[in-house]
């Protein structure tokens, strides 16, 4: 058992001793060359979505409703880009089709989002432009 724990020991020695020698061939080389190259530039931050809110007045104005629903990601996306919340839709008829689901089913909404423009429905998101060009379109 006493040549095991020589063995053993032996080959913990020979292990710290590579790790010492692979640090030294490190620190002899340099730095690595990704530490040579420049920071990278620093990136634009990300577009905020910005409110539209003459599109939202038009929206409003033209008795327009917002079907959606809480967990979906692009209801969130709809409500942020106008700079209104579940809570403040700010005029607009928003209705939330998980809290009101037979209102939702009676109207025929079967994806979230969903607009409803002059009687006309328009699943999907849609960015201000394309709500403005709706608007028009469905008049």
């Amino acid at each position: 058992m006493q040549e095991f724990d020589e063995i053993e020991n032996l080959f913990y020695a020979l292990a710290l001793a590579l790790s010492f020698f692979f640090i030294f061939l490190a620190m002899k080389n340099g730095p690595p060359p990704s530490a040579a190259l420049p920071p990278p530039m620093a990136q634009a931050p990300a577009p905020v979505p910005r409110s539209d809110s003459n599109v939202l007045q038009q929206l409003i104005d033209a008795g327009s409703t917002f079907y959606g629903a809480s967990w979906c990601g692009f209801t969130k996306k709809q409500l942020a880009i106008l700079n209104i919340t579940e809570a403040d839709p700010r005029g607009l008829d928003y209705v939330d089709c998980e809290n009101q689901e037979e209102l939702c089913a009676s109207k025929g909404i079967e994806a979230f989002p969903t607009w409803q423009i002059n009687g006309e429905l328009f699943p999907g998101y849609y960015p201000p432009a394309k709500l403005a060009e709706l608007l028009t379109k469905s008049a």
